[in-house]
């Protein structure tokens, strides 16, 4: 990675330098790389912070996926219908999990 050498210097009123901040600390940024980003991309992509019910949640999603993940290999060698129920309801999991990690970027 290139070491960043060079400066810019901007002018901006303090309103508009409150505005860049408030967005880069969003995004999860300092705001020479909110800076950066923005003026070499034209935009920030960034994933915001997810709340404290939001991680409640995906850590659920997680041990219920992992849970019937054993649960299914416990059960492939008894009965084979239900063995092919609980992967499928596991699989279901691991997609809306996906889905939600996918789509908060």
């Amino acid at each position: 990675m290139e070491t960043k050498t060079e400066l810019i210097k901007i002018r901006c009123t303090k309103t508009e330098k409150m505005q860049l901040q408030n967005r880069a600390k969003k995004a999860g940024l300092n705001l020479s790389e909110f800076c950066r980003e923005l003026f070499t991309k034209g935009k920030v992509l960034s994933v915001p912070s997810f709340t404290k019910q939001e991680l409640e949640g995906i850590y659920h999603l997680k041990l219920y996926a992992r849970n019937f993940t054993a649960l299914s290999n416990f059960l492939k060698a008894r009965d084979v219908r239900l063995s092919l129920e609980t992967k499928k309801l596991a699989d279901t999991i691991r997609r809306v999990i996906n889905h939600f990690y996918i789509h908060r970027i």
